[in-house]
């Protein structure tokens, strides 16, 4: 089963370490997601360490190699998720913190619009060499390692919200008051038709009808937001779904072509080797050796 619990608008429900507590900490393996996880979002901040190995990263449209040591921060609602084509082995840590921590104050409320709005950096990496990055890295690491160990509830909050400031003193100030934000709006829901719709036959019209908007906003939208087009993130979906299937089922070729919205099981092969330098049938062969 995927560690990730994934809805139809493609964003993820976490499950938190304490019921009702808005801070998530897990240390990880990448194997347990066939070494490529669903793209996915969600309303909290990420914190990602790797503790051992490398891993790739996409974070709206653009992808970066983490490394052992190495971290990275990921805003709030970004289509994120990690891989490793090589099948690299990787040990991380993340750390995720909800919204809900900014309730405290109006002016906590404040930061939460003004540092970490769509309009605001997406990513930021994190390196041990640079000195505030490494104070980012070590907050985050205490505070992994206290929500592990069960310290008091406040003592966690403090800690959230102390790495929370950290980051955001390297965050631009942008006001979302001023800022029309229809397009992010229009970009989710359109994502979210796809993640729902995957399996049948998607024109670009119909996916900017599932935002309201032209065939031209729409390839606007996505080259702005994952620096891609309709189709090319269309078929990077169909392709993380096939991997899910082909490792956790016994479905032939065909039936997971056909279900992933590939018209051929020769059409799926074909995409699939270019993607990921291997048929679907080796992918199996390797993965399945890991779930079963």
């Amino acid at each position: 089963m995927n560690p990730l619990t994934i809805h139809n608008d493609a964003s993820e429900s976490l499950h938190y370490n304490y019921e009702g507590f808005p801070v998530y900490a897990k240390t990880d393996e990448l194997y347990r997601y066939g070494y490529i996880a669903l793209c996915h979002w969600h309303p909290d901040l990420e914190f990602i360490y790797i503790v051992k190995g490398t891993m790739d990263y996409f974070i709206n449209g653009k992808t970066i190699r983490l490394n052992q040591g190495t971290g990275v921060f990921v805003n709030s609602k970004r289509l994120h998720y990690g891989f490793s084509n090589e099948k690299n082995e990787c040990t991380f840590i993340a750390v995720v913190i909800h919204p809900s921590i900014f309730e405290i104050s109006y002016q906590s409320s404040n930061l939460m619009q003004n540092k970490f709005g769509f309009e605001n950096v997406d990513y930021i990496v994190l390196y041990s060499h640079v000195p505030w990055q490494k104070d980012v890295i070590n907050q985050m690491l205490k505070l992994h390692d206290d929500m592990i160990a069960k310290q008091r509830p406040l003592q966690l909050l403090g800690e959230a919200v102390l790495l929370i400031d950290s980051i955001s003193l390297h965050i631009d100030d942008i006001k979302q008051e001023d800022i029309d934000n229809h397009d992010q709006i229009a970009f989710l829901n359109m994502t979210g038709y796809i993640h729902h719709h995957y399996d049948e036959k998607l024109s670009i019209e119909d996916i900017a009808k599932s935002g309201s908007i032209c065939r031209s906003k729409c390839c606007q939208l996505f080259k702005r937001f994952v620096k891609q087009s309709p189709n090319d993130y269309l078929i990077q979906y169909r392709l993380t779904k096939s991997c899910e299937l082909l490792r956790d089922t016994h479905l032939s070729m065909t039936e997971i072509a056909m279900l992933c919205g590939f018209q051929t099981s020769s059409y799926f092969a074909s995409v699939f080797k270019k993607e990921f330098n291997q048929t679907p049938k080796e992918y199996r062969k390797q993965n399945q050796k890991i779930y079963h």
